[in-house]
């Protein structure tokens, strides 16, 4: 037994410090997976957390068919899909002001506009794509995750994901023409 699997087991009975190391270990990857589907960071910090409790309450589920990061992957794709459907509001406008404030704080002056420009481009072509396409597009470019496992998330057949991932990167170079 792996020390992950000990951690899944003593955590599953309780274990507070168990759940805690598994938390630490899968943070930085959910972080950045809700960061990559949301506009606002701390909204992007909540909705891990709220993973991570329904992970915790649905813990004695888990059968170690695939990886807990994959497992935790679905959950946290469950977890927007709950969140975007009781708020709606979320508009690409948001992403502009987002890509503004990141544009000046990470930028110099003279690249700061380019850098705008080019950030604004993206955040509306890949806001544009339908739901399934920027999501699987946001796992594999964004997150690196290999085809298999964004399967295991989505309940996707592997070909359908990487056929989607393909749509989703034909409709982003068409949209992103011009930018370089």
């Amino acid at each position: 037994m792996d020390d992950e699997a000990v951690l899944i087991e003593l955590a599953s009975q309780g274990n507070v410090d168990a759940f805690e190391r598994l938390v630490q270990q899968h943070w930085p990857c959910l972080i950045r997976q809700m960061r990559g589907l949301m506009v606002d960071d701390n909204e992007a910090e909540d909705l891990v957390q709220e993973t991570f409790i329904r992970a915790l309450n649905n813990l004695h589920r888990f059968r170690g068919d695939s990886a807990l990061k994959t497992w935790l992957h679905r959950i946290a794709l469950n977890v927007v899909r709950t969140h975007r459907a009781r708020d709606s509001r979320r508009r690409s406008s948001d992403t502009t002001a987002a890509l503004a404030d990141s544009t000046v704080q990470h930028g110099g002056a003279r690249d700061a506009e380019a850098t705008f420009v080019r950030r604004l481009a993206i955040a509306r072509a890949v806001d544009a794509l339908p739901p399934m396409l920027r999501r699987l597009v946001i796992l594999r470019d964004v997150e690196g995750l290999a085809y298999h496992e964004i399967s295991a998330m989505t309940g996707m057949p592997a070909g359908s994901v990487a056929s989607g991932v393909f749509r989703a990167r034909r409709r982003l170079r068409a949209a992103l023409r011009g930018y370089g």
